[in-house]
Order: C-alpha cells, then structure tokens, then sequence
C-alpha cells in the first residue's frame, strides 16, 4: 500500500512538472515569435523614422533646410516606404516644406500655431528637446496613424535657439502589416506605454487578452510600445496522459505496484531499477529540452537576421538557400542551380578571379563582397562567408555558410560620408563663428566681458576688463569674481537679502539670485574698485547663468560698463530740469505740460496750476485728457475715423497732427477746469526729441483765448450782414450776366445765320455755271433736233444731215452729264456738310472726307482769294463722333485765314496735317503762310467778339467758336502758335472717341 501511494504521489508530481515544462516551452515559443515580430519592427521603425533624423540634421547644421536639398534628401535617401504618408518641414511651425506634394498641397503654409491639438504636441516635445510620437491619431486622408514630432535646435551667437519641427506620419494600418506581425498563430495587443509604465492607447489587436500573455517592450525614438501575445485561442492544457514520459512513468508505477504485491522479496531490486529508470527518464528530458531549445534559438535568429544559411555541391552550384520571406529571396532564388558568379546584372568591383582561385583551392574565405542590380534597377550588396566541406574519406563534397544582405551598411555608408562632409564644413563655420566671437570680444573695449565658473572664479577676461578694472587676463584668471566688487557694499546688499527673506544669507548667494532674475532681475548697479590704482567705479553689471548644449549649469556671464560719466551726466540732467522748471514756472500767462510717450503728465508749470485750477502734485502721473471736455475729444476721433477709415483713439488723434518737424499746428479746444469750468483754449502740441532724433515725449502749450473767441464770434456776426449783401449784388450781377448770355446767343444765331447766307451764296453762284451750260447744251439739241424731224417728215434727210446730228446729239448728252455730275456733286457736297451741322448726328467718319466736303462747299468763296489748300489728313482708323462739329471748326479756320491771314502773300497757302500720337489719340494742324500775329493779338484770339476787322464784315466769335468746339464737344485741346511774319499754326489734340455728353447739342448750337 505504500508503494502505491509513492507511486501516485510520484506520478502526480511528474505530471505537474511535466505541465509546467511544456508550458513553459509555449510561452518561450510565443516569446521567440514576439522577439521576431520586435526585430522585425525595431527595423521598420529604423527604416521609417530615420528619415526625420537626417532632416534634423540638415537643419542643425545649415541653419535651414532649402528646397533643393529637401528634394535631393529624398532622392537618395527615400526608397519604397507604402507605410510613409508624408514628411513636413516647418521652420518658425509655419509649414514650408512636404512631400511628398501630391495631395498634400493644402497642407503647405499651415500655422501649427493655429491648430489647437498639434500645436499641444509640438510644445511638449520643445519643452523637452526631443523627439516624441503621437498616436493613434485619426488621419485627414481616412484611417488611423502616428506622427513623430521632431524638434530642431540651432546655435545661433552661442546660444541656444529653437529653429522648428520635422514632423512625420506613418500609416498605421500599412505600418503593422509591412511589420509581418504572427497574427496567424498568436493573439496580439500593441498598445503605447505611458510615462507610468502602463498600458495607455491600444495600437492594435483584441481588447483583451489572458493575465499570463507575454509581453515585450519596443523603443521607438521619442514613445514606447507594448508589444503582448499568447496562443491564437488562448493558452491550451497540454494532453499529458499521452506524453511518453508520463505514460512510461505511470507503466512503471502500475507495474511496481503490482510486482510488489507479486514479488514483495524482489522489492530493494525493483526499487534500485525504478530509481535507474527514472534517472534516465529524466536525462532523457532533459536532452530533448535543450535540443529542442537548441533548435529553437538557431531557427529563431535565422529567421530574425538579415543572415542566411547555403550550400554548394561539389561543382560549386548552389544548392541551398536558408532565407526568410524577405525581399531578397526573389532575388537569390533563381541562383539555386547556378554558380554565385552566375548571377545576372553583376556590378564591376568584386575580386572574382581570386574567389575563383580560392575556391578550386578548397579554402576556407570570409566576407566576400559582391553587388548586382535587381529587377528594380536598384544595387544589391551582399557579403558572403563560407568552408568547404570534406566526407569521411576526405572527398570534396562542396561549400556551406552564411550569407548576409550589406545593402543599407554601404548606402548608409554612403549617406554618412556625404554627412561627414557637411559636418566638417560646419565644424569650419563654427571656428569661424569662434574666431570672430572673439574678435567681437577683444573689439568691445568699452564694456567688460567676463565668464566665472560655479564657484566664482574667473574664467574669461576680456579686453574691456581689463581696460575697465586695471588687471591682465592673466592676473585676473582664477581669481573670485566678487573680490573686483567693493566690499562693504556686497556685504549691506547680502544683509538686505536676510532681513527680506528672514534668514541669513551669504555673498555668493546675492549673486546667485541675481543670475537668475530674482530680486529685480539680472541688472544692478555695483561699484568696483579697479586693481592698479584703487579707483572706485560706478558699474551697470549684467549677470546670467552660463549652460552648454546639454542645459547644463557650467557657470556665470557679467557684462560690465562704467556708468560714471553717466551717472554725472544724470546729475547734471537733474539740475538742468530744476533750472528749467524754475523757468517755466515764470511763464505765469501760459500753460507747459509735458507728457510721456504714453500720455502721463511728467511737468506742470505755474501757468498751467493758473490755467486749469490744479497743482502740480494733483495731475503728475495721471492721463492729460482729463484736462479737455470728454464729448468734444470723443467727436473729434469720430471725425478722424471716418476720414482715415480706422479707428483713431483719443491719443492718437493729437499724434496725427504732427509734422514731420514733430511740430504741430496751433489748433482749439475747449478746457476742462478743475471745478468743471470749461474755457475757449489754444493748443499748440509738439514732439520732445532727444539729440539722435528719437522721440522721448510730447510738450503741450497751452492759452486762454476766451476773449479772442468773443472778438472772433462778433467778426462773425459782423462777416454774416457782409455776406448777405454780397449776396444781393452778386444776383443783381448774375441777371445781368444771363442777359449779357442772351445778347451772346442771339450774336451767335446772328453769325451763323450770316455764314450759311454767305454759303447759300456761294453754292448758288457754283451751280450757275454747270446748269447754264446743261441749259444751252439741252437748248441746241431741241433745235437740232426738230430741223432734223422737219427734213425727215419731208424725206429729205440725207444720210451726211443724220451723221451730223447723231454727232451734235453725242457730244450735246455728254455736256449735259458733265454738268448734271458737277451740280449732283456740289448739292451732294452741301446737303452732307448742311446734314452734320444741323443734325447734331454722332456717328463714325473719316476726317478726309469730312474736309473734302467743307472744301467743296467753300470752294466758290476761296476761287478769288488764289489760296492753296494741301491736304494730309491719312489716320489709321475712323473717328467716332460729330463730323458736323469737325465741318463747323475747319470752316471757321478756312474762312478766318481767308479773312485775316494772306494780306500782301504773293502765294498764299494753307495747309491741313494729320498724325498719330498715343493710342486713342490723334494731332490735327491747320498752318498758313500769312502775316502770323502778334503777342496781344494771339493772348485775345479765342476771346469772344475780339476781332481785327472790326466795322468790315468780323465780329470777332469765329475762333471762339473753333475753341469751344475742339474742348468742348470733341473732347480735346488747342494750341496756338504764331508770330509776326512766321504764319500761324493751330494744333489741336483730338481723341479718337469724342465724349459721351449730354450737353452736346447745346454746345453744336452754340457754336
């Protein structure tokens, strides 16, 4: 009996052992797939993430990050990345920069600043200076990802300055599956670990997993990820009773149980067996554990490692290949079969020869490179190491090693002696930025520089110390900082420290509080005493704390100027103001105030305490519009307002009215006394300057004129019973003036009445002549033709009578058509140029023709006066406008030079010229060769009524009318050129398009 409960005891325990192998054997199975999948992403994070880094970088180191060498980055840098949706660089976070571009146009010239939630982002990880990843976040273009913010620092003048941000987003749902995670064996959760250390955001997979789920953590440059798995289905109980192990134990117990009931005498002996059993059971165990652990591991480090396992059979063609399902295993497939330097699109560089040669002698190499291009167009690297190997007579059976993919080492490579070179020209510029720092340090001799470490001792010296302060760099090296201070004042000023903050304080600690801003900052006033002849000095002395690139403490800066002089100079400021305020306060009859940039009284003269009833300690300090009435000063910046078209406050309003001088014009405005009283006041408002030209306040002066405005309003009074009689007169003057109009008017009718007489004249007298002769043509062809009826009613018409008087009929017809044409022509002439002057009709013409119709028409005026007209009047395009106004100016012109212009010519002539000027633009000249005229005479030509043949037929509104109708009605200008003896030129300067006007016809009838 108690062999049998040892043997169920025994039992039991081994079956609870064997459980716990085996389940520990899952878990470690699970754990090597999560360590794959870790491996696995770590590389696509690397891959990924790496790209924001080397922008980092570029900005670092440049300053910026131009277009072009944005572009050229991803040339070289940016492969086949489907998880990458876009990388965004934002100098000052105003977007500049992103690719790619495609569908991210919107995105450029975002302000962060502007987005509540990126921006949030973006101040965390400048506050602490490193990169951090956000996530899951939901994308604009559909789906989740996470984006890495980057921020970018640059040295700029020692310091430390913020530059931007290089933000990148990835996919997530592309991220996991280029990642390869083993969802199809194992559960998977993949959540973002909080600063706590716990589980924050869930990344991916169930909601819920079982408590004992491995779990491994993924760095990422900036977050942390939890990467938990389990058994796909959860953790299963292993079929112990089927375990061999297990059932040859629980055998062995039956069957001892039953032999010791059987053969109790063989008991000692099949004790010692079952021991010697159970120690082999267990040896056995424990070699198929370790062999299988053994297994494990290689298979697992084969499968995570970019290494791989071949062989080659005794004629060197390969004949196994050991890889995973990356991307190279399409492309080192189609070698099996073949020998390695087989393989096509080689790349020249490797050392084939001596592969070869070391091969055939069946030795042993280690990292053979070679390269090839792939179907993609893109250059492989691979290193190869390999043995050959020997059967157990020695025969050569062939090489076996590993392989590995160098491809990202050498393009890393690559990149890193292109960032090698940028580096060294920036390690270039900054012993340049050095050289000239200290340059700018020894320059600055009027102000000290000087640099001690944390426990006060000095450090730098610049030259300005020394000049300042008496003592060489050297001396001064090593020495504490506050021994250059008086003393006794850096002891009262530590005493000062205690009893405001109720404990005891020291030396150092007084100015440890002034580098960091305590107690009114880092600016105080010390005195020094200088080394070489104990001279004490006033100092402005500026301390801050000194920090490398890490943020770290490493010491003190103090700036340190003399402010003797100044601080004399201030004195004899101090006197001069009280010598000026004693003259103002003379100045009884008048009011000073002056202000500050702000409005706030800083003076008040005695004329100003007269003026307005306050005393000077009453208004210093407070606003000087309390001084003018409220509703006043509110409707004068209404007014500004609304003719700047912005707001104008109450104190700008008095600023706009300065000049360039800061001088402003002497205005009135309406005082407020102190108990209410308002007074009629003037103000003169000007601008205080200091000797470089800067503003530094305003000064009011200001005067009682409540008198002046009582004498002003009376000159009103007086001015308004003036104005009204004005105001009779001029009516009376302008009935008279409409009369004068009238009798104008009726001249003008008068005139123009004359002008068409003189031409009905001159037109009749033309007619005469073609019709007479049409009249004695028509005449002798009824004679001819009845003798002719006569000899034939007779029979005695010859044929030589009939010839005649067809030849007499001929010629008789073409007479009368020669003349029949003159009149049609000349009435044509005349009802055209009678149309346009009468109508008033705005319509397109060719000013050729319209003067070749008024010359027709005054032809028989000119046919005595021998006057030559030439005619140059070709324009490009045709003038839309009133050819009845053009026919009314050119035949004042013709008809005035006919008049006035030729007296004692032998050969007068008249000229009329035409000629572009700028686009809708045209010149019209009408020149003669006459008499000219003089200056009196010229000043008063387009005067109404002035005329030189007064009393002979003029009456003086011919050119009047000419100047009317070129400014008016056409829309143009008039010059007149001429002197005695030169002839006169009239040049006018017309557009193309005469005005649109209502007032057109009345103008036509006028002229």
């Amino acid at each position: 009996m108690l062999v049998a409960l040892l043997c169920v005891g025994t039992l039991a325990a081994l079956t609870e052992l064997r459980r716990t192998q085996l389940g520990e054997q899952e878990r470690q199975q699970v754990q090597a797939q999560l360590s794959e999948a870790r491996v696995r992403l770590d590389r696509l994070i690397a891959d990924t993430f790496h790209l924001s880094a080397g922008l980092v970088v570029l900005a670092q180191v440049d300053g910026e990050v131009s277009a072009e060498r944005f572009a050229r980055y991803f040339d070289t840098m940016h492969g086949e990345r489907p998880q990458l949706r876009n990388v965004v660089v934002a100098p000052g976070d105003v977007v500049q920069l992103v690719h790619p571009l495609s569908g991210n146009e919107r995105v450029l010239g975002l302000d962060y600043r502007k987005v509540p939630v990126q921006w949030a982002q973006l101040e965390r990880t400048r506050e602490l200076g490193q990169p951090l990843i956000f996530g899951p976040v939901k994308l604009v273009q559909g789906g989740q990802g996470v984006i890495q913010r980057n921020p970018v620092f640059v040295i700029d003048q020692g310091s430390r300055r913020y530059w931007g941000s290089v933000s990148l987003v990835a996919d997530l749902e592309r991220f996991l599956t280029e990642s390869r995670l083993p969802t199809h064996s194992l559960d998977l959760q993949l959540h973002t670990l909080g600063t706590d250390g716990r589980p924050a955001e869930r990344l991916f997979g169930p909601e819920t997993l079982q408590a004992r789920a491995v779990a491994l953590t993924v760095q990422l440059p900036g977050a942390r990820w939890l990467l938990q798995g389990q058994p796909r289905g959860g953790w299963t109980p292993a079929p112990l009773w089927l375990d061999p192990a297990t059932l040859g134990t629980a055998l062995g117990c039956l069957l001892v149980t039953g032999l010791s009931f059987a053969l109790g005498q063989r008991r000692r002996l099949l004790q010692l067996r079952n021991d010697e059993l159970a120690h082999e059971v267990s040896q056995r165990r424990q070699a198929h554990a370790e062999a299988e652990d053994a297994r494990g591991r290689l298979q697992g480090l084969l499968d995570l490692s970019s290494d791989w396992l071949w062989e080659q059979d005794a004629e060197l063609r390969l004949s196994y290949l050991s890889m995973g399902s990356g991307s190279l295993t399409q492309e080192l497939t189609p070698l099996i079969g073949k020998r390695r330097w087989e393989t096509q699109n080689l790349l020249p560089g490797a050392a084939w020869d001596q592969h070869r040669a070391t091969l055939a002698r069946r030795e042993p190499f280690r990292d053979f490179e070679y390269a090839f291009r792939n179907a993609q167009g893109e250059a492989i690297y691979v290193s190869v190491s390999g043995s050959p190997v020997f059967d157990e007579q020695g025969r050569f059976k062939g090489y076996r090693g590993t392989g590995r993919d160098i491809s990202a080492v050498r393009r890393t490579e690559q990149a890193l002696r292109h960032s090698g070179d940028e580096l060294a020209q920036a390690h270039a510029h900054v012993r340049e930025a050095v050289q000239r720092l200290q340059a700018v340090l020894d320059s600055a001799v009027e102000v000290g520089i000087i640099t001690v470490d944390l426990e006060g001792r000095v450090d730098l010296f610049s030259r300005g110390a020394e000049r300042l302060l008496g003592c060489t760099a050297a001396e001064a090296k090593g020495v504490l900082a506050r021994t250059f201070h008086l003393q006794g004042e850096v002891e009262a000023e530590a005493q000062r420290l205690a009893e405001r903050l109720g404990r005891p304080t020291t030396r150092s600690e007084t100015f440890q509080r002034q580098a960091e801003g305590l107690d009114g900052g880092h600016h105080r006033v010390w005195t020094y005493v200088r080394r070489d002849n104990g001279q004490q000095l006033r100092v402005s002395h500026t301390f801050t704390e000194l920090r490398d690139t890490q943020g770290r403490h490493v010491g003190y800066l103090a700036v340190v100027l003399d402010m003797s002089a100044q601080l004399r100079a201030q004195e004899a400021t101090a006197a001069l103001k009280n010598q000026l305020q004693t003259v103002l306060d003379s100045a009884e009859d008048i009011g000073i105030v002056a202000m500050s940039l702000g409005g706030q009284i800083e003076l008040f003269n005695r004329g100003a305490e007269r003026l307005f009833g306050y005393r000077a300690h009453e208004v210093l300090g407070r606003d000087a519009l309390m001084l003018h009435d409220p509703d006043e000063l509110r409707r004068q910046a209404e007014l500004k307002s609304q003719e700047l078209g912005r707001k104008v406050g109450r104190h700008e309003m008095f600023r706009l009215t300065l000049g360039p001088d800061g001088r402003g014009p002497l205005s009135h405005w309406i005082y407020v006394r102190k108990g209410g009283e308002r007074l009629d006041g003037a103000l003169r408002f000007n601008e205080m300057r200091d000797r470089e030209g800067q503003a530094i306040g305003y000064l009011a002066i200001c005067m009682d004129v409540s008198d002046q405005v009582r004498a002003r309003r009376e000159l009103e009074g007086l001015n308004a019973q003036l104005e009204a009689r004005v105001a009779g007169r001029t009516a009376e003057l302008q009935n008279a003036l409409t009369t004068l109009q009238q009798a104008q008017d009726e001249l003008l009718r008068s005139e123009k009445m004359a002008a068409l007489g003189s031409l009905v004249a001159g037109v009749a007298h033309e007619l005469n002549t073609p019709i007479g002769n049409c009249l004695t043509a028509a005449s002798t062809l009824e004679e001819r033709t009845q003798e002719t009826q006569r000899l034939f009613e007779q029979n005695a018409l010859k044929r030589s009578a009939l010839e005649s008087y067809l030849r007499e009929a001929g010629m008789g017809t073409q007479l009368l058509l020669r003349g029949l044409r003159s009149a049609v022509d000349l009435v044509t002439h005349f009802k055209q140029v009678s149309v346009d002057q009468t109508s008033e009709q705005r319509r397109r013409f060719s000013l050729a023709g319209v003067a070749e119709d008024v010359i027709s028409v005054l032809r028989p005026q000119l046919k005595n006066s021998r006057v030559r007209l030439d005619l140059d009047l070709q324009l490009a395009q045709e003038i839309d406008g009133y050819p009845g106004a053009f026919g009314q100016l050119l035949t004042n012109l013709i008809l005035n030079a006919n008049v006035h212009a030729f007296e004692g010519v032998s050969e007068p002539c008249l000229t009329l010229q035409s000629r572009e000027l700028e686009p809708g633009w045209f010149e019209l000249t009408v020149r003669d060769n006459g008499t000219g005229m003089s200056d009196e005479v010229r000043r008063r030509a387009f005067d109404p009524f002035f005329t030189t043949k007064m009393g002979q037929g003029g009456t003086g509104l011919g050119l009047n009318i000419v100047y009317n109708i070129a400014t008016g009605v056409l829309g143009g200008h008039v010059e007149l050129r001429s002197s005695p003896g030169e002839g006169t030129a009239f040049v006018f300067r017309l557009p193309y398009e005469a005005p649109q006007q209502r007032e057109v016809a009345g103008a036509m009838r006028a002229s």
